[in-house]
């Protein structure tokens, strides 16, 4: 008989119900086997019976109760390590016997060969040798000795390891005490946001910029006092055109222009990357004034304070939009990026998910291209989820409140909130300019100005209002809560001996109402007129038209433009969003 296998252990997953499990090598007796279940030895007899012994395939162990569903059966060959065959003196050759012997030293060293792959051992090409352990001491730790010539028994106190806190990167939290390691871990309720400083020079620890529309994940400078732009706050020195970390919205410190008390509501100041007080307090519930971006939670001291960041800026008092503390007015604005792309900035919007309305966080900006718009049409621009992710839709279907929470979303499908409005021009694309502005916000409005003026004189002897020419025109989108505010600067002259009038009207080129005058014949007079009008939502313009009032006069002509008074003429307007 000769030993072809090398195996001698074979494991198994019970499943409650079977009770036979085979093993596929030589046993020469019942008790060469170990039955463990789960790690504990079992007991021939009362656990199991064997079969198969002195059979070169193997035999089977049969137990009396079925292992456990999941339980690991694991059989094992452990021979005696004694040698019991007896060879008399003059005796014939006993074959079988000298067999056996061999078999039983092959299975001896197949046995130490599965404990020795279960052992910690060098590798083959390592110089070391004849190492030792150290006796077992309570409450020591084993390491290598200086001289790498074994491994000793030593308490780590003292030792110096690890400093205490232990640092984030070596897997602590850095913190001696909790708020500290939560602020250290990112879980202390401060949105902070890795952003590339595109202000034109280094910002330090409480520098205070503005989100850049203009490039991807950016801040520049906006120091105008009571901006209506997105602020955020430096955690550190950042250099110019380098990323580093902001916070967006949370405990932040800042840097402050001027006196500070706690509670206060602060601005943007006109100072270089600073705040300011701005000028009410949040006690007795006051709202926050526009241009409101949190509140102070300690006074200014050495020009800093610790203030609370709303990670928006306020257009308008709170309180003007009521509703479910979970929804509210949301912070992120539309904006051109250009004339292919517009873009929803970061902050939060009202959305109904799944048929609940929610304040879902917009913390990547969201895009969305031209194509298929049509020419000079005005789109409504929606927001909605798409599996987790905000997505933007352009749509000429209009807007209505939604009837639970009054939310602006598209009618007939309260899962788009209103976001925006737009127009394409002539070229199917977008357009924000001194021009035109056809891009605008529903949520975080800001003024948008317009301006046009004559690049020549341009005349009339017109008796009935007429357009001098369309090169000052403005065109705007607005909306319908929105007023929009329109002045003419510059002067004119008029010869002959008539009165020449100057108006401003809205969509038409003609006009019945007489804003200003000059009145005597080859006069020249100031044109200083200012006006508000509340329009209808959706696409206008805005234009100069001109007359001179018929009478005896040969040659009766208005002129406005660059030589008129030596003034130019400019035609401004503002709207919102």
């Amino acid at each position: 008989m000769t030993i072809s296998s090398t195996l001698n252990r074979v494991s198994y997953t019970g499943n409650g119900a079977i009770t036979i499990f085979a093993y596929n090598f030589e046993i020469l007796a019942q008790t060469d086997l170990q039955v463990y279940i789960n790690g504990v030895l079992k007991t021939l007899t009362t656990d199991y019976t064997v079969s198969g012994v002195l059979v070169p395939t193997g035999g089977n162990v049969t137990f009396v109760v079925a292992p456990a569903n999941g339980a690991v059966v694991l059989i094992l060959r452990v021979l005696p390590q004694t040698q019991s065959s007896s060879l008399p003196l003059n005796d014939k050759f006993p074959s079988t016997t000298v067999e056996t012997a061999l078999d039983k030293l092959t299975m001896l060293t197949q046995q130490l060969n599965e404990v020795d792959q279960r052992t910690l051992k060098l590798a083959v090409t390592s110089a070391f040798s004849n190492l030792t352990l150290p006796d077992p001491v309570s409450q020591l730790f084993l390491r290598w000795k200086a001289d790498l010539s074994g491994i000793e028994a030593v308490s780590l106190a003292g030792q110096g390891v690890l400093g205490v806190p232990v640092a984030v990167n070596q897997g602590g939290t850095g913190g001696a005490d909790a708020p500290t390691a939560r602020q250290n871990l990112g879980v202390d309720g401060v949105v902070r946001k890795t952003l590339t400083n595109q202000s034109g020079a280094g910002v330090a620890l409480g520098d205070v910029v503005a989100l850049d529309t203009a490039h991807d994940n950016a801040v520049k400078l906006d120091d105008v006092s009571g901006s209506r732009s997105q602020f955020v706050a430096s955690t550190g020195v950042i250099g110019n055109t380098v990323a580093g970390e902001f916070i967006l919205s949370g405990v932040a410190t800042v840097n402050v222009q001027g006196a500070l008390a706690r509670g206060q509501y602060i601005r943007k100041s006109a100072t270089a990357r600073q705040v300011e007080d701005a000028g009410v307090a949040m006690a007795s519930g006051n709202a926050a004034p526009v241009g409101a971006i949190g509140y102070a939670l300690t006074a200014a001291a050495a020009g800093q304070a610790t203030v609370y960041l709303f990670g928006r800026t306020y257009m308008a008092p709170v309180e003007t939009f009521v509703v479910p503390v979970t929804i509210g007015i949301g912070s992120s604005r539309l904006t051109f990026s250009s004339s292919t792309l517009i873009q929803l900035g970061l902050g939060f919007i009202p959305l109904k998910i799944s048929g609940t309305w929610t304040m879902k966080a917009v913390t990547s900006v969201v895009t969305i291209g031209n194509g298929g718009l049509a020419a000079n049409t005005t789109y409504f621009v929606y927001a909605y989820d798409n599996a987790g992710t905000t997505t933007l839709e352009l749509s000429t279907t209009g807007h209505s409140p939604d009837s639970a929470f009054g939310v602006e979303v598209k009618t007939g499908d309260a899962s788009r909130t209103l976001v925006g409005m737009v127009r394409a021009n002539n070229s199917t694309q977008f357009a924000d300019g001194l021009a035109q502005r056809f891009v605008i916000s529903w949520f975080a409005r800001r003024s948008l100005s317009t301006s046009g003026n004559f690049t020549a004189n341009r005349s009339t002897t017109s008796t009935t209002y007429i357009e001098l020419n369309t090169e000052i025109r403005s065109e705007f989108v607005t909306w319908a809560d929105e007023d929009v505010a329109v002045s003419a600067a510059g002067g004119f002259t008029i010869s002959g001996v008539e009165t020449g009038f100057v108006s401003i009207v809205f969509d038409a080129t003609t006009g019945s109402e007489p804003i200003d005058a000059a009145t005597s014949a080859s006069s020249t007079a100031s044109l200083g007129l200012a006006h508000f009008a509340r329009l209808t939502e959706g696409y206008h313009f805005v234009t100069l038209v001109a007359l001179v009032t018929p009478g005896g006069g040969a040659d009766n002509t208005l002129v406005l433009g660059t030589a008129a008074s030596g003034k130019t003429t400019y035609l401004k307007a503002s709207v919102r969003g």
